[in-house]
């Protein structure tokens, strides 16, 4: 598990440094809004985040992002429920 924005940041830059255009502000939003995160969950996010911006700029992919986590923060919530109702 990753757990601070420098360790996903490197991730990041190692593999999607060339697709993402500010992998230090994607890290810093990954973290501040899941608080830690699992290596194949942070590449898919940074991938779904590129892959679904309008453009390849800084604000469209960080704009995108937090779309993203967004709806996965309402995507668990509502696994929550549905595990209560069983």
């Amino acid at each position: 598990m990753l757990s601070d924005a420098d360790s996903v940041q490197k991730l990041l830059n190692d593999c999607l440094g060339d697709q993402v255009a500010d992998t230090s502000s994607l890290s810093e939003t990954i973290i501040n809004r899941l608080g830690n995160v699992g290596v194949k969950t942070a590449l898919r996010l940074a991938e779904r985040a590129v892959y679904t911006a309008l453009d390849e700029t800084k604000s469209s992919q960080l704009l995108a992002m937090e779309g993203i986590l967004e709806d996965l923060a309402g995507d668990d919530a509502l696994a929550s429920k549905v595990c209560e109702v069983i």
